[in-house]
């Protein structure tokens, strides 16, 4: 029992109650078969409910099965796969994206429903190039300049052996120079 939950880890299974919101990250899989009194905020490889939401449900995942649960709010998901069971009642809407597999349409027949559009963010490869010119050309500016305003400092720091000052005022340069 717990009032807030933010839980990251490989594989998370939450058997208890939490009394308020709950922020969960993991890289496998989120099983959720407790209760959560308002919003849970869902980020995994797969999701499992099997549970009750007292409030919204924010899913992010390959694939989300819903089985035996209760979501007193709305859904709002996006995944891959999205799997819903017969045993699942939802008093608000879901909202997923368009492009996702949805298994068990006839079990949410009387739930509203709502998709959107996933907009692929391409970018063309001419602003890629322009990019990693214009980081070389700004690492050149700074090392030319670097030069013209301390002409002796690489000379005076292949004669010297100790190189902690030079290390520190190689971290204040790197602080001030951008």
């Amino acid at each position: 029992k717990m009032d807030y939950a933010f839980h990251i880890a490989e594989d998370l299974t939450l058997d208890g109650k939490i009394d308020n919101d709950a922020f969960m990250l993991s890289g496998k899989q989120i099983t959720i078969s407790g209760d959560i009194k308002r919003d849970a905020y869902l980020l995994s490889d797969n999701i499992y409910i099997d549970g009750k939401i007292g409030r919204n449900f924010f899913g992010f995942a390959t694939t989300i099965k819903i089985e035996n649960a209760e979501i007193d709010g709305n859904l709002y998901l996006r995944a891959t796969e999205i799997e819903i069971g017969k045993n699942v009642k939802i008093n608000g809407k879901i909202k997923y994206n368009k492009n996702a597999i949805i298994k068990g349409e006839e079990n949410i027949k009387d739930v509203k429903t709502e998709t959107y559009v996933i907009k692929d963010n391409e970018v063309p490869v001419s602003s890629y190039i322009v990019s990693i010119l214009n980081s070389v050309l700004q690492y050149v500016v700074v090392g030319l300049l670097l030069m013209i305003m301390m002409p002796n400092l690489f000379k005076k720091l292949d004669k010297e052996k100790n190189y902690s000052d030079h290390i520190a005022k190689g971290f204040i340069g790197l602080i001030l120079v951008p």
